[in-house]
C-alpha cells in the first residue's frame, strides 16, 4: 500500500523533465566555469555535511528546531501524530 505512494513520487516523466531542464544548465556552467561540478556537487552537497568546518560546530539538537521551522506548516501535524488516539483510528493504522 505504501509502495504505491513511493512509486508515484518517483514519476519517470517528471524525472526526465528535470533532467532535460537541469542538464544543459549544468553542462553550460561546467563549460563556462571549469571546476563548477566539483564545487557545486562535490563540495556543496557532500563535503559540507561531512566536514566539521562549515557551520557544523553547533550541538546536535540545534537542527531540531531549525528543521521544525523549515518544514512549517507540515511540522505542526507532528503534535497530532504523537497521540495514541490518532493511531487507533483505522485510516491512520500503520498496518
Amino acid at each position: 500500500r505504501r509502495f504505491d505512494t513511493m512509486r508515484r513520487m518517483l514519476w519517470v516523466p517528471g524525472m526526465l523533465v528535470f533532467l532535460l531542464v537541469s542538464t544543459p544548465w549544468m553542462v553550460a556552467m561546467q563549460w563556462r566555469y571549469p571546476g563548477f561540478f566539483d564545487y557545486y556537487i562535490v563540495h556543496q552537497h557532500f563535503q559540507r555535511f561531512l566536514e566539521a568546518n562549515f557551520n557544523n560546530q553547533r550541538p546536535f539538537w540545534f537542527f531540531v528546531p531549525v528543521l521544525l521551522v523549515l518544514t512549517l506548516p507540515w511540522s505542526l501535524r507532528l503534535w497530532r501524530l504523537r497521540s495514541r488516539q490518532y493511531w487507533l483510528q483505522p485510516e491512520h493504522s500503520a498496518i
